[in-house]
């Protein structure tokens, strides 16, 4: 589950704790990843500051985060290379990834831009678009009058915005909307409309400059046989000259650097020679390219 022969540096960016909807403790996570022969780890609790959902840091947890974090550091900073980070989430008219805000406030490394959820109507709650099969075929009756393919143009909708109007270090997961398609069949990957969809988000992307993430933990939790973002998309955003961070979306220790060959195997059949990672650097943390083995 956790080849890294191919990886120059062995390193994960997107993993979850008991902090937010996690499994294990951060320190367990983190000897997990010393046990994969990681030499970069990054914490990335799922914030919605300032609220907080189901699934979210607490608003009054905020502070233990940062401050176990910083422990870990410290008492390993001779093993490995540790960051603070957040999975910020985009939510129109309530939470939006503030690089600065959760940098100067929430002592950030790093954060990542998500979309977890769909506001489409107002008077209705936000739907979550990777939780229940029958969440997705509820909002999709009651907002789109049935119309799946109206809802998976409005999440692609909302991630362009997230990416147009928040600043953030990679977007999570650019096609999450996948995850629960293997049950309900409601749209194909191969239509000219959805094509058209990452077409204009990976341009998005090449726009903002930002980077995005290859995540397996679809993969790890036996949701769906395959990476996100999937091989086209992933093409697209090679054109596009989008960087690519690999993560592993881990929420349990057993989920770090899960199917991480196949990660690259997909980034180099996409075109890509390499991944993104953060460094320390006089104190900061810098992102730099890092080359496959070849």
């Amino acid at each position: 589950m956790n080849n890294l022969s191919g990886f120059s540096r062995k390193a994960d960016f997107h993993t979850h704790s008991v902090f937010c909807d996690g499994k294990n403790t951060c320190e367990e996570m983190l000897i997990a990843a010393l046990d994969c022969g990681l030499e970069a780890f990054g914490f990335s609790g799922h914030a919605m500051w300032p609220f907080a959902g189901d699934c979210h840091i607490a608003i009054n947890s905020f502070g233990a985060y940062v401050e176990e974090i910083k422990r870990l550091k410290s008492l390993y900073k001779n093993k490995i290379q540790l960051f603070c980070g957040y999975e910020a989430e985009y939510l129109p008219y309530a939470s939006q990834p503030d690089l600065s805000v959760y940098k100067s406030q929430l002592a950030a490394d790093y954060i990542i831009g998500s979309v977890h959820y769909l506001a489409p109507s107002p008077n209705l709650p936000p739907f979550a678009v990777d939780w229940k099969p029958e969440i997705i075929a509820d909002c999709a009756e009651k907002c789109f009058g049935g119309n799946y393919r109206r809802l998976v143009e409005f999440y692609f909708e909302t991630v362009r915005q997230m990416i147009k109007y928040s600043t953030f270090d990679f977007a999570g997961h650019l096609d999450l909307i996948r995850k629960l398609n293997g049950k309900l069949h409601f749209f194909s990957e191969d239509e000219g409309w959805y094509k058209e969809e990452i077409i204009k988000t990976a341009r998005c992307c090449g726009d903002a400059r930002i980077m995005a993430e290859i995540n397996t933990g679809a993969i790890s939790r036996g949701v769906m046989d395959d990476v996100y973002p999937g091989a086209e998309f992933l093409t697209e955003l090679c054109r596009c000259n989008v960087p690519i961070v690999i993560n592993s979306d881990a929420h349990s220790a057993a989920g770090i650097a899960c199917a991480f060959d196949r990660a690259q195997i997909a980034a180099k059949n996409a075109g890509y020679t390499g991944s993104m990672q953060l460094f320390w650097q006089e104190d900061k943390p810098v992102w730099q390219f890092v080359p496959f083995v070849q």
